[in-house]
């Protein structure tokens, strides 16, 4: 079923050389499912050279990969603007406009006359091909001005917070041409003797003041002063021989003292207030060309974005529909609750085209000719093209740009393969396999996770790469609810872009209800074009942090064995994780009667990007050590949690546990063999 959260793309042969019949056939059933008029309207798909057969299906092949680049290029502009703006709400939708118009407006004009395509930049007769290469020559241009303009703007902003990083640390950092005065150096231009300046903490300052003169020879007597302090550091002065200089740094060095590498000169000390103010208006002058780049390249590529899905939409009707090529096209918005009540609206209007027995054009005069539909009755096909005939087909030509699922969404984590977004939208029950039991559809919160193009690979091998981790990802999922193992629903998913939507988990890392301290752990961005995001917020992707923490000083003795019996389960449905630690587990209230004095509680499986299928013991016994392994280094002396989680594990796995266990002794001697020698 196609998502709600996107625009909706639907072609069809023209009815009587007259693209408006088209709308006006369909209105009326839109107005019975929608209640808003203005989330529909027509669409000018231009009349295009489509070339020959083998050319098109060319195309059909590599349009999808234009298409992610596209998409990935107006994802990183709205990143852009939303880091700049600091994720203020109101002037991002100021500033993600096209033609100074909301991006709604531009797809649904207010005067009903529809989205039209650009005939004076694109032609309305060109090839297909030209008309591809044209619009991607824009998009690589724009992606490559703004990166340009953003690496200046970051390397100035490095500057300037380096800057202030001197100016605002504390006195073992910061610079001290703001501290210091030339009186204070009494030694001046002495040929032997020099003045030191020494950041002591200030649990030291006794040792400082007794120590000081016999930290070495040749140090004057009496000639530390105080200077400044602060809340962890005072700076003293000190006279020392210039002779002994290096010894006396050795000797703070190991009584835990800071010598300052700090020489007064008011030159420079001028110089820096100086290239501190330039720095400031560097970095605000840049900010603003920026944002005005930045808006201007997110209003060309919202268009170009549009226009290639367009270009996509006649590709495919030509090949679904055939000559001569006179289409009519729609856009319309689902609404969250009607969103399945919208597509079998359009599958019923649509019928006509079902393409049984004469592939040829039909007419709507035809609706009545006996017809297979969806397009799964017939043969049973095979090989290869079993997956493919899986696939649900629908009688025409639909488009689902996720343009709504991340430019309404707000990052929250960033790694090395995707990025993390949170966001609302109304679920679906035929799209969210769940643990718990099927609910009515409201406003959720979900987490949208995004694997981002990988710049040192080929496109062709990336986009392979990420397609088979998106739909593996989604498919352990599936496969481990219907096996009853807790896990975080999937909403929708987008192979194409890169796009899987999940459920999201509110409840406390096991990781941090065990002991270990809130997740901080450091991630590889990996994308040298992704290295402006801001990842002030370590959440994992299925994880809300509470401001308390509950369980401070309570019986936790209960969690190994939820985990323990999660893992059995997850091993019977022959899911093999790949990564599991204690950060990849969330435990979350039961929405039950609580029991005794405390309500129950269940462990949550999240993270199965590195999730493979296997029914191998040996499989299943290095996930157990991997688990084993985390255990060990996150929360040190945790062995009897492990053999709690173990003898869980047991008792749900029932006699598959005898040929895992023995494995797992085999796989521990292997660790430690290679421990051993390094």
């Amino acid at each position: 079923m196609p998502s709600e959260l996107a625009y909706w793309i639907v072609s069809s042969p023209t009815i009587d050389d007259d693209p408006s019949r088209t709308l006006s056939d369909i209105k009326p059933a839109l107005d019975g499912v929608l209640t808003d008029p203005s989330k529909y309207g027509s669409v000018e798909v231009p009349r295009l050279k489509a070339g020959t057969l083998s050319s098109l299906l060319s195309l059909s092949d590599s349009l999808p990969k234009q298409d992610a680049f596209f998409t990935q290029t107006v994802s990183k502009l709205l990143d852009t603007l939303r880091s700049l703006l600091n994720d203020d709400k109101a002037k991002v939708e100021l500033h993600t406009r096209v033609n100074d118009r909301p991006l709604e407006e531009y797809i649904f004009p207010p005067d009903k006359s529809g989205w039209k395509w650009d005939n004076g930049r694109w032609g309305a007769h060109g090839k297909v091909a030209e008309v591809i290469e044209n619009l991607s020559k824009e998009m690589n241009s724009i992606d490559s001005i703004q990166k340009a303009r953003l690496q200046a703007y970051n390397l100035a902003k490095g500057n300037l917070t380096a800057m202030q990083r001197r100016l605002t640390g504390n006195l073992s950092t910061k610079s001290l041409g703001e501290v210091v005065s030339k009186d204070d150096f009494v030694t001046g231009d002495s040929e032997f003797l020099d003045t030191l300046m020494v950041a002591v903490p200030n649990n030291l300052t006794k040792d400082w003041l007794s120590k000081y003169e016999r930290l070495c020879s040749m140090i004057v007597p009496r000639s530390s002063s105080k200077i400044a302090s602060d809340d962890e550091f005072t700076l003293y002065s000190v006279t020392v021989f210039k002779k002994v200089k290096d010894e006396f740094s050795q000797k703070c060095r190991e009584n835990r003292f800071i010598l300052r590498d700090f020489t007064y000169d008011e030159g420079a000390i001028q110089k820096q207030k100086q290239d501190l103010e330039y720095a400031l208006i560097e970095e605000r002058e840049l900010w603003a060309d920026l944002v005005r780049l930045s808006r201007t390249n997110f209003s060309e590529a919202f268009k170009l974005l549009v226009h290639l899905k367009v270009v996509r939409l006649y590709v495919e009707s030509v090949l679904r529909y055939g000559l001569p090529a006179e289409y009519s096209a729609i856009a319309v918005k689902p609404e969250g609750k009607t969103s399945a009540k919208l597509l079998k609206t359009l599958s019923s209007q649509y019928a006509y085209l079902a393409s049984n027995g004469d592939p040829s054009r039909r007419t709507k005069d035809e609706k009545s000719a006996p017809s297979g539909g969806s397009g799964k009755g017939g043969d049973e096909v095979g090989g290869e093209w079993a997956g493919v005939m899986e696939e649900e087909w629908l009688d025409f030509v639909l488009f689902e740009p996720f343009l709504q699922l991340i430019s309404g969404s707000r990052v929250i984590k960033q790694g090395a393969e995707a990025k993390v977004y949170k966001t609302t939208l109304f679920p679906s029950p035929i799209l969210t396999p769940s643990s718990s039991s099927c609910t009515t559809p409201q406003p959720t919160t979900t987490l949208i996770k995004h694997r981002f193009s990988k710049k040192y690979r080929h496109p062709h091998l990336d986009a392979q790469l990420t397609k088979a981790r998106v739909i593996s990802e989604a498919r352990s999922l599936v496969r481990a609810c219907r096996g009853g193992v807790n896990v975080p629903g999937v909403r929708g998913i987008d192979w194409e872009t890169g796009v899987v939507a999940l459920e999201f988990i509110e409840g406390w890392s096991v990781r941090e209800v065990l002991g270990a301290g809130a997740e901080d752990e450091d991630e590889d961005e990996g994308e040298e074009e992704n290295e402006e995001e801001n990842e002030d917020e370590n959440e994992d992707e299925n994880q809300i942090t509470k401001e308390a923490n509950p369980w401070d000083g309570l019986d936790l003795s209960f969690i190994p064995s939820l985990i323990g019996h999660q893992l059995a389960l997850l091993h019977a449905a022959e899911i093999i994780h790949g990564d599991l630690t204690t950060s990849n587990m969330m435990l979350r209230p039961v929405h039950k009667e609580p029991t005794g004095s405390r309500a129950p509680y269940e462990v949550v499986m999240i993270d199965f990007g590195l999730a493979f299928i296997s029914n191998l013991a040996e499989d299943k016994a290095v996930d157990l050590y991997v688990l084993e392994r985390a255990f060990s280094s996150t929360h040190p002396g945790s062995e009897g949690l492990f053999e709690s989680i173990l003898e869980a594990y047991r008792l749900t796995a029932g006699k598959s546990w005898k040929e895992v266990g023995k494995r797992l002794e085999d796989v521990r001697l292997r660790g430690r063999k290679r421990s051993m020698l390094g």
